[in-house]
């Protein structure tokens, strides 16, 4: 388990049903190096409990979701390869 995605990805079809709708169109690099272009909305995201507000990018069909490195952040987790598990991870106020 490891996430090199800024934002996390939902499908679209989901996002709309839960009554999410795009603020803004944003820029992403793939990893094959093209560059693409999504929309991107708000939503509240509970992670192992923790609730947190967390901008996602609107999926195409098909594609598969990905969990991005800020919604992690923000609840306090990072991802652990070895264990392929979420672990805890303080907060930095520097």
């Amino acid at each position: 388990m490891d996430t090199v995605a800024t934002l996390t990805k939902l499908p679209s079809d989901l996002l709309r049903r839960l009554g999410v709708r795009p603020h803004d169109r944003r820029k992403f690099r793939l990893a094959n190096g093209r560059l693409i272009e999504r929309e991107v909305g708000s939503v509240l995201v509970k992670v192992q409990g923790h609730v947190v507000a967390a901008e996602v990018s609107f999926g195409r069909s098909g594609e598969e979701p990905l969990v991005g490195v800020t919604l992690l952040e923000a609840a306090g987790f990072a991802p652990d390869p070895v264990k392929r598990k979420l672990v805890p991870v303080d907060l930095l106020m520097y």
